[in-house]
């Protein structure tokens, strides 16, 4: 969820989805609350249709509809954006590492490192990064 409008605009949408909130007679809760603010704010294309189909039927959306709406599109969404940076970010140092491995790969071979006894080190500096107290002392 990304909120980039000015201090007018956002309590703007903030006092909207506060009134529609108590026009429907249900809580202004968090979740609630983001879904009417979204809504206001036209930016989830999905929601609003979605929003406006199911008050189409009877007018009203009730606590149990807003937590559907927000599990399908306001936390599906960030999950999603999240999921692909993560995705992008993990691809990008697997790349790096292939290249590092390739380049690195004769030289290996020449001080007879095995893949296994790369991956080993590497498992041993992520042990005692996480873990400083296992750290060796040079003296």
């Amino acid at each position: 969820m990304h909120y980039p409008e000015a201090s007018e605009a956002a309590s703007k949408f903030a006092l909207l989805a506060l009134k529609r909130a108590k026009e429907l007679g249900i809580s202004a809760n968090p979740i609630h609350f983001t879904v009417w603010y979204e809504y206001f704010a036209g930016k989830n294309s999905k929601l609003n249709s979605s929003v406006d189909a199911l008050m189409s039927i009877d007018g009203k959306l009730d606590e149990g509809s807003c937590t559907d709406l927000y599990d399908r599109f306001i936390i599906a969404g960030a999950n999603s954006a999240r999921d692909k940076e993560w995705s992008d970010r993990i691809e990008a140092v697997t790349e790096r590492l292939v290249d590092v491995l390739t380049a690195t790969g004769s030289e290996a071979e020449k001080i007879r490192l095995s893949p296994e006894d790369i991956l080993g080190w590497n498992t041993e500096c992520r042990k005692r990064r996480t873990n400083p107290g296992t750290r060796r002392r040079h003296y």
